[in-house]
């Protein structure tokens, strides 16, 4: 009786075997834009063993509205959109600086997105937990579309863009900032094809316009 009772315990223990890593902010986080702007969406993933872990992750399900834009970076790479499964670069004992982020780009509309990943230990597939991020935008005054007063023009462009206002900032669809100006104009001849956003305070709130240059 005495050994089968210790030999019990010694399967407890096994199963309660703790996580090799874990959500800094927890496992089911919500996030609130303001609809002209954009936001980075981070669940930080930290390292709780004392050696470096490499993660895996999977994407489970995406309800993302179709007029808003998304930039996905793992520790690792940026993408312009979602990612169906990858792996990120080893996490060092102890760092919570690594993340699954996803930078969200309204465009001026109010709506509710709900985005689960799974991440998994890649040496321990047992080791896995679930990620909701569940990002709402939310009707009221600071949810109104800018369209008509913020118009960019050409859009798409493949030269100047005019501004509605001097100061702004270009920002590509990974959310780096390609270029500042304080002339009311942009000059994109030299900007790659692809999805951009440009960045402006008006009316005391920042603006987030989404811009498309085609050459």
């Amino acid at each position: 009786m005495r050994i089968f009772i210790v030999l019990a315990l010694g399967l407890f223990s096994t199963g309660l075997k703790a996580q090799s890593f874990q959500a800094v902010e927890g496992t089911d986080v919500q996030y609130y834009p303001n609809a002209n702007g954009f936001m980075d969406c981070a669940i930080h993933l930290k390292n709780m063993t004392q050696s470096p872990v490499v993660l895996q992750y999977k994407k489970v399900s995406v309800d993302f509205p179709s007029t808003w834009d998304i930039s996905f970076c793992d520790n690792r790479n940026c993408f312009g959109g979602f990612v169906d499964e990858d792996t990120m670069s080893p996490i060092m004992p102890s760092d919570d600086k690594n993340s699954l982020k996803l930078t969200v780009y309204p465009n001026g509309k109010s709506d509710t997105a709900v985005v689960i990943y799974e991440v998994w230990n890649k040496y321990a597939p047992a080791d896995k937990i679930r990620l909701t991020y569940t990002i709402m935008v939310r009707w009221g005054a600071s949810t109104q579309s800018y369209e008509v007063v913020t118009k960019l023009s050409p859009n798409p462009a493949n030269n100047y863009v005019k501004l509605p206002v001097e100061a702004a900032q270009l920002f590509d669809i990974q959310g780096r900032v390609v270029m500042n100006t304080f002339d009311g104009s942009l000059n994109v001849s030299e900007v790659p094809n692809g999805i951009y956003f440009v960045r402006f305070l008006q009316n005391n709130d920042w603006v987030n316009q989404r811009l498309v240059v085609k050459h």
